[in-house]
């Protein structure tokens, strides 16, 4: 996996356009519940960002009912297709829409728009850590800068979780934590060193590969013909030695065929095979799903946001 003669056959930008920065292009709408958009979040841990806070409509969950919580990466693309950087949206609210009406739990979303540094925040630091040096340095100069997964996860959890907190109504207990691409990387890294915070989490087409867009620049190489076994490794050991203990974590992981999707498979192997060697169930509290055909774009996550919600949110009783 990404060998060197992989990489470039993937060098265009139409493939590896999901892990440029996002900015944010305007004030996202929902169809279906509210949106309060706050145009520039600050931090003392990283860069200023836009979020948007989704709640439900109140004539449906009344606006002082505590809820659950999710906090979701690339917040530009999940609502309004006119805030999209692609033009398509994950139509998060009409999946919640459909998921509350079917009987599935309610719950409040806080959607994190990525900024310029998203390939240096939403990384694992703690799998660049199990790494070898020469595989590491690659990592590094491909998300042109030192990782921040750590100082994005305080962000989260020091920061936004306790602004929204002010904002909204939300239950007591750790949040959900749901990405796509990179984002799912960090949804990932989240439950792996941050199961105080985070419990469930849901990862589509998890970026597990670790490589920024900086490593598709022609002069980049070489990668090592190994790397992706290496990589697989780092997963396997991190995974071993951080992921708590099963009963109080959720993983949904999943990947598609094509695409990006297509260099998936050892790194998204190995950890699934780490987690059930530390005591994870399949179909419980690690859900692991290929969508055969599926590529690396928001219409695909989107087809599969009912499953993921079930998970998340499953019908109480």
């Amino acid at each position: 996996m990404l060998t060197r003669r992989q990489s470039l056959t993937l060098g265009t930008a139409a493939v590896f356009a999901p892990l440029l920065p996002f900015p944010a292009l305007a004030a996202p709408q929902a169809d279906w519940g509210s949106i309060e958009y706050l145009p520039e979040v600050t931090s003392a841990h990283v860069g200023p960002r836009a979020v948007t806070l989704w709640q439900p409509p109140a004539d449906v969950v009344p606006l002082d009912e505590p809820l659950p919580v999710i906090v979701a990466q690339d917040g530009g693309n999940l609502f309004d297709a006119a805030a999209s950087y692609s033009g398509t949206a994950w139509e998060l609210d009409r999946a919640m829409q459909a998921h509350i009406e079917k009987g599935g739990q309610a719950a409040r979303i806080v959607a994190v728009h990525s900024g310029a540094a998203r390939s240096m925040e939403y990384n694992s630091e703690t799998v660049l850590a199990a790494l070898d040096g020469e595989m590491a340095d690659l990592v590094l100069r491909s998300c042109e800068g030192p990782l921040a997964s750590n100082a994005y996860l305080r962000f989260l959890a020091e920061e936004l979780l306790p602004m929204a907190a002010g904002r909204m109504a939300l239950a007591q207990g750790p949040a959900m934590i749901l990405g796509a691409s990179m984002g799912g990387t960090i949804a990932v890294e989240a439950l792996m060193t941050r199961p105080d915070v985070f419990a469930a989490g849901a990862a589509l087409s998890a970026h597990l590969v670790l490589f920024g867009p900086a490593s598709q620049a022609p002069d980049f190489g070489p990668f090592p013909e190994d790397g992706g076994k290496r990589l697989a490794a780092a997963w396997r050991k991190a995974a071993a030695a951080h992921f708590p203990a099963p009963g109080g974590t959720r993983l949904w992981l999943d990947r598609g065929t094509e695409d990006l999707d297509a260099f998936y498979p050892d790194s998204h192997i190995a950890l699934t095979e780490s987690l059930l060697a530390k005591g994870y169930v399949a179909g419980d509290d690690l859900m692991v799903r290929v969508d055969k055909g599926a590529g690396h774009f928001e219409t695909f996550w989107q087809a599969r946001l009912p499953a993921v919600l079930d998970f998340l949110l499953p019908a109480k009783g």
